[in-house]
């Protein structure tokens, strides 16, 4: 009997089996050549560029995220360091991913200690996204109302987080190749008066001045630092990864060594 072709259906049998066993074997092969990126970072945390080979399948989990021994993709380039002279702490406490237990959350940027009042400048051109200058401390017996609240819901909701970084700069550095980037300027002690949403500033411009403000050593002059975050597409840089990593990356990202 023959098939619609006028072929013999044996022979039609073998070539069949023959190529679906050479399209599963490529398909195997080239996933060991080609690791893919983690699938909860495709989204946002993909390069824009990744050259065959350089990314190591090690840590699957910051496997798409890890570049700081990589070009750096053109939405992270051109930082500066918002507190002059300063560098990246590697203290994992002050990083990225380091655990907040006292509000059941995770800290989401990078701290950095300086004496009260110090000049905070903006780390690249962009343009005021929000400001925080009237700025009111909480009542004790009310933070600790909303820490517990976070205790019991086992994570710090946004509306705590936002209250917790105290008076606060929140800077738009634009859209570039799929990335929105933003910048935040926490626990001020007071901001330039002329600052307001649309403001555009040149990096290095004076923007504020450290504090403490939204911590529990608000009202002393215990405890200064600067909460400075980078935000791509509403994750925070570092998201993911551990704290070493994490600071590795802000290094890379901010153009210069750990401390």
């Amino acid at each position: 009997m023959k098939n619609v072709l006028g072929r013999p259906r044996r022979l039609c049998r073998p070539i069949y089996f023959l190529t679906v066993f050479i399209l599963f074997f490529s398909f195997n092969s080239s996933g060991d050549q080609n690791p893919s990126l983690s699938a909860s970072y495709a989204d946002s945390w993909q390069l824009d560029a990744i050259p065959e080979g350089q990314l190591e399948a090690e840590n699957p989990v910051a496997s798409g995220f890890v570049f700081f021994d990589l070009p750096l993709p053109a939405w992270a380039r051109g930082f500066r360091q918002p507190v002059a002279g300063a560098k990246v702490p590697n203290n994992e406490d002050q990083l990225p991913g380091a655990a907040r237990r006292y509000r059941n959350g995770r800290h989401e940027g990078v701290d950095i200690y300086c004496a009260y009042g110090t000049p905070i400048r903006a780390a690249k051109d962009g343009y005021v996204l929000a400001v925080s200058a009237d700025y009111h401390e909480l009542s004790k017996a009310f933070r600790d109302r909303l820490l517990g609240i976070a205790h019991k819901l086992v994570s710090t909701p946004a509306e705590v987080t936002d209250i917790l970084h105290g008076r606060r700069v929140i800077m738009d550095h634009g859209y570039t190749n799929g990335r929105w980037v933003i910048t935040i300027y926490s626990h001020l002690s007071e901001v330039e008066q002329d600052l307001k949403p649309g403001t555009f500033i040149k990096q290095g411009r004076v923007i504020g001045y450290s504090g403490n403000s939204g911590t529990s050593q608000a009202g002393t002059k215990n405890q200064t630092h600067l909460h400075f975050e980078i935000r791509v597409n509403d994750h925070y840089l570092g998201e993911g990864m551990s704290q070493k990593e994490a600071g590795r990356l802000y290094s890379a990202v901010m153009g210069g060594k750990q401390e």
